[in-house]
């Protein structure tokens, strides 16, 4: 898997510094601040682009502040094929299609989760739904499954396969 680009330690010095930011000490990883807030920027080079945008945040700038790119097009600048849909299905048609896959109305189970998905058995265990059949947005145990439910929607839309149609079973490590 391509590795995404990053951003050499002295181009992050010399962009901080135009913020406002200077160094104010130097050791295993170089601190700048401008006073108010401090940033701790790692001696790599380069820095890798997650890290990166997390320093970024800490410096208070958005993403539209520090990236001319939208993070599909740099995920496709590094080499990787992006597939998404112009739109979110509808939830309650990608919670059928997560149920059908970890069993389905034959008794066959497409979903697999590692026991060390702990989160997102918690998640699948103790999600619950509102009136209108829609998740529970006050905990935050909807997030993991919205990461499932969108996965399983692009791999294997299984709620909608032809018949006759094989399709492969989904395992989560």
């Amino acid at each position: 898997m391509p590795r995404l680009p990053g951003v050499g330690q002295k181009d992050a010095v010399r962009v901080f510094q135009k913020l406002g930011y200077r160094v104010v000490r130097e050791s295993v990883h170089l601190i700048m601040s401008n006073g108010e807030r401090r940033l701790v920027i790692p001696r790599h080079d380069p820095i890798n682009a997650i890290t990166m945008g997390a320093i970024a945040r800490d410096a208070g700038l958005t993403p539209q502040q520090y990236s001319s790119q939208t993070d599909m097009a740099k995920l496709r600048q590094a080499g990787f094929i992006v597939s998404a849909p112009r739109k979110n299905p509808l939830i309650r048609d990608s919670v059928n299609t997560v149920n059908a896959a970890i069993l389905d109305g034959s008794g066959r189970r497409r979903l697999f989760v590692h026991p060390e998905c702990s989160v997102l058995l918690k998640s699948l265990e103790q999600q619950c739904y509102d009136d209108h059949g829609q998740p529970d947005k006050a905990s935050d145990l909807d997030h993991p499954i919205d990461a499932l439910r969108y996965c399983v929607w692009q791999t294997r839309n299984f709620a909608h396969a032809e018949l006759g149609k094989a399709v492969r079973g989904i395992r989560l490590y």
